[in-house]
């Protein structure tokens, strides 16, 4: 039976609901190293969601957000397959300002009746570089980066993956478009390889912002892509401490019989960051913590940051 009709069925027979996306590759994750659908079901029955949902109590958290919290989605293209990041904030009801970078139009989508602020951009983010815009048989892969065609060989689902067309394009500096943005309370990247140019261009946009939620690599999908030991130690220098990866992202080798269809090689995953606050800030505060709560379901990180501790734990000076 397939794996992600077993871990559905878990979802809706102990949480009572569809998973999203990023929950779905988690649990994913754990069958594949564990190779037992009992391990899912234990990760599940210990989640706090299960315990809130039968009878444990949500810790209290009060969030003193005096402004909307501000989203911005570098690569905000929407999947099918997936919902916003930050859908979570706007169905517990917290005011959002969402601000999206996508060149492919086509792939942009608010979510009406929200309530939530949306503007969108065209704009290639980068480090203000000019580059080449690598249009893929499927968009969602489309980089600013070629494909290493040797590697992505090997495997399923990336051997297909090929540039349909290029385009000369300008890059432009998340520091210089965002220059006037006060606070950012979750900057997402996922583009395609080229995010660690994106962040060098958002060195003084990053001393703004509280949470950043990354696509970091591990294997040479696309050619010269930095891999997520360099992106930890760019955003460590910056004061953001790593906290979790949501999402990760294993295939299998195209050449190897698949006896028991388990993946073999993680080639990507979405990393999740905090940085260190003054305590006395209280809307930055906030909106980590309110982020941690409902975009990730870490409600222990929430109360943390809550009672004036940073991510790993120290008490921060007052400003």
């Amino acid at each position: 039976m397939d794996d992600k009709f077993l871990i559905t069925t878990l979802y809706r027979q102990l949480l009572g609901r569809e998973p999203d996306k990023p929950g779905l590759t988690h649990f994913l994750g754990i069958l594949e190293n564990a190779g037992d659908m009992r391990s899912v079901m234990t990760a599940l029955l210990e989640s706090d969601e299960y315990r809130l949902r039968h009878g444990g109590e949500m810790p209290l958290l009060e969030f003193r957000l005096s402004r909307p919290v501000c989203v911005v989605d570098v690569g905000a293209q929407k999947l099918s397959s997936e919902e916003h990041l930050y859908a979570p904030l706007l169905r517990a009801g917290l005011p959002c300002r969402c601000i999206g970078f996508e060149p492919l139009g086509e792939g942009r989508v608010e979510l009406e009746g929200s309530g939530a602020e949306f503007v969108y951009y065209p704009q290639f983010i980068g480090d203000g570089s000019m580059q080449t815009f690598h249009l893929a048989n499927d968009d969602a892969t489309s980089s600013l980066l070629p494909f290493d065609a040797s590697y992505c060989s090997q495997f399923n689902h990336l051997e297909s993956l090929h540039t349909v067309s290029r385009e000369r394009v300008m890059t432009t500096r998340l520091d210089d478009v965002l220059a006037s943005e006060a606070a950012v309370d979750l900057l997402k990247l996922d583009i395609q390889g080229f995010e660690l140019a994106a962040l060098r261009g958002a060195t003084e946009l990053l001393k703004r912002t509280g949470v950043v939620h990354c696509e970091v690599g591990f294997a040479p999908i696309y050619a010269e892509q930095p891999y997520f030991s360099e992106i930890e130690l760019a955003l460590r220098e910056a004061g953001f401490h790593f906290v979790d990866f949501t999402a990760m992202g294993r295939y299998t080798y195209t050449h190897v019989p698949r006896p028991t269809g388990r993946a073999e090689r993680l080639n990507w995953a979405d990393a999740v960051f905090f940085r260190d606050i003054p305590a006395d800030d209280a809307n930055a505060v906030s909106g980590q913590a309110a982020i941690a709560a409902h975009v990730y379901g870490k409600f222990g990180l929430a109360q943390t940051l809550l009672q004036g501790q940073g991510p790993n734990g120290r008490v921060w000076r007052q400003k």
